[in-house]
């Protein structure tokens, strides 16, 4: 790989983390918020992290898969869909 090639991949990589930050402080609201739902219901510190970690594997595992499996050119509007249909669904059982 030429200096050149490292050089673009590493603005290109920076340049995405930049974007990331409004994504990530969301996260971190959300966190916090279910961080003190978890306290006022009594969970324990382990149980809370191990369900937070349970439910953010759950709810990342379609997205990637459609990510990984999908044809380069429609990955966005395949993980967007995909994405939704699992919101919906998953929206569906807990109304139940």
């Amino acid at each position: 790989m030429r200096a050149a090639d490292r050089a673009g991949n590493s603005q290109s990589y920076a340049a995405g983390l930049r974007l990331g930050i409004p994504i990530a402080l969301g996260y971190f609201s959300v966190s916090m918020a279910y961080g003190l739902s978890a306290v006022v219901l009594g969970f324990r510190p382990l149980q809370a992290a191990l369900a937070s970690a349970g439910a953010f594997t759950c709810g990342a595992a379609l997205p990637v898969l459609t990510a990984l499996l999908a044809p380069v050119d429609k990955v966005a509007l395949m993980t967007t869909a995909s994405t939704l249909l699992g919101l919906c669904l998953t929206g569906a059982v807990a109304a139940q």
